[in-house]
């Protein structure tokens, strides 16, 4: 269960190099873990740099470690983007802000016939 082992965690690290819809950085994000990532596919549409995570490169691993060792050690920050990340799964991604959404979204689909 990702959910329940998440906590435990100082920080969230992805590393793929292709992303579409990367659900794992939004449970990150929900259990207020500081996100790790390449600027790949819609990642940069879930975290801001600097604000909710920072993104590190794919294609150089000395500069990786150094970027991901720089946050560990670096207590307040880390604090700072794991808060931010938290707040922006409430206001973005949390089941009561998208529930609605999709709901009206689901209703007027219907209302307009436009269900394939």
């Amino acid at each position: 269960d990702v959910l329940a082992l998440l906590p435990g965690h100082r920080a969230y690290v992805h590393s793929s190099n292709r992303e579409n819809l990367p659900l794992a950085i939004i449970e990150a994000m929900g259990s207020g873990l500081a996100v790790v990532s390449g600027n790949v596919g819609g990642i940069s549409e879930l975290i801001e740099p600097g604000v909710e995570g920072i993104f590190w490169p794919l294609d150089d691993s000395q500069e990786a470690a150094r970027v991901l060792i720089d946050l560990l050690e670096d207590q307040e920050r880390l604090s700072q983007l794991s808060t931010a990340a938290r707040r922006r799964f409430e206001r973005s991604f949390d089941v009561a802000v998208i529930g609605p959404v999709l709901e009206r979204f689901l209703e007027s689909t219907v209302r307009e016939g436009n269900i394939a």
